[in-house]
């Protein structure tokens, strides 16, 4: 019979309590890590869900959120986008930017514009669209040849790439590029074909923007007011801000068969501001400038307005600033 020494015999008792442990900490992870995964997966069933409501992408968000802090590359590429679209949070380009160099392990947009090719040749069609949106925007040290064209173009190879791929928020990004010209000639009815596709995967922005194709009788669609407000409503029910400022204009003007109410449509206005709108925070400024919606005139309240759209790049609120601080100074 063998016999055991009292260091052997100690050595023995080491490494059964390592092998336990490492087991229990090594199941913990394994765990872990299909719980990060799982969360992941329910933020995209709730995402992608045809009629998805404001509760719906506000939970996949905060799903998003706990799988990206958890490491989930796919997870991070998501929350990113989240925050890049107002989807289920306002708009924070910073925070979204930050999310895209985690996802690629980068310090800086330069080495993450790098990291974020590799994927997107890989086939990662998040990767590809993000990529996209780095070439349209100038970031990461590119140089968009005096401003767009370039930039452009090669931006929409890389959308329509993610598009063709499946990506809804690409496909509405097609859509809205042939709308307006970006890196492609324009196309109203090949907007519309990827406003549809778009919006049957779930995507509120091309649902507000096929009520927009209505709104503008555009992509081969008659004019219609009344159909292209039921497409607001809906973009809305889902907690598209874009959406809710669309249907204060409807209300503020009476279109669309119903009643003219400038109160019901700062109602709206202020939703829409609420949900981080720029359009809605213009129009929240207007009425207080011309004392609109029973709001008694107020220049400095309205000033405020047009400051936080401004902040949001809104079109056209120079104009806005200009002429308000020209009053406060009467």
């Amino acid at each position: 019979m063998r016999k055991f020494t009292l260091q052997t015999t100690v050595l023995c008792i080491i490494l059964i309590a390592v092998a336990f442990v490492g087991g229990y900490y090594v199941g913990h992870f394994v765990c872990a890590k299909q719980s990060i995964q799982k969360l992941y997966e329910q933020a995209d069933a709730l995402f992608t869900k045809k009629d998805k409501t404001l509760e719906d992408r506000r939970q996949a968000f905060f799903y998003y959120k706990l799988a990206a802090e958890g490491g989930l590359t796919e997870a991070q590429y998501s929350l990113g986008l989240c925050y890049l679209r107002q989807d289920g949070t306002g708009e924070n380009e910073e925070e979204a930017f930050n999310w895209f160099r985690k996802a690629v392990h980068a310090e800086d947009d330069m080495t993450a514009l790098s990291r974020l090719q590799q994927a997107a040749e890989k086939g990662n069609k998040k990767a590809q669209y993000i990529f996209g949106f780095y070439y349209r925007y100038g970031k990461g040290g590119i140089v968009q040849d005096g401003g767009v064209v370039q930039g452009d173009e090669t931006a929409f190879n890389w959308y329509e790439k993610a598009a063709e791929a499946g990506l809804s928020y690409a496909q509405n990004t097609v859509g809205f590029c042939y709308s307006n010209g970006i890196g492609v000639s324009v196309n109203d009815e090949m907007a519309l074909h990827w406003y549809y596709i778009a919006a049957d995967n779930g995507d509120t922005w091309a649902i507000n923007n096929i009520g927009v194709c209505y709104s503008n009788g555009e992509g081969g669609l008659h004019k219609d007011k009344k159909t292209a407000l039921d497409w607001f409503r809906k973009a809305a029910d889902s907690g598209n801000a874009l959406a809710m400022s669309n249907i204060g204009t409807y209300y503020e003007y009476g279109e669309g068969g119903i009643r003219k109410d400038e109160q019901r449509a700062l109602e709206w206005y202020r939703m829409a501001a609420d949900n981080g709108s720029a359009h809605g925070m213009r129009n929240v400024g207007i009425f207080y400038e011309y004392g609109k919606g029973g709001l008694t005139k107020d220049y400095y309240e309205a000033q405020q307005w047009y400051q936080k759209a401004n902040e949001r790049r809104c079109s056209g609120i120079q104009e806005d600033l200009d002429r308000i601080s020209a009053k406060l100074k009467r």
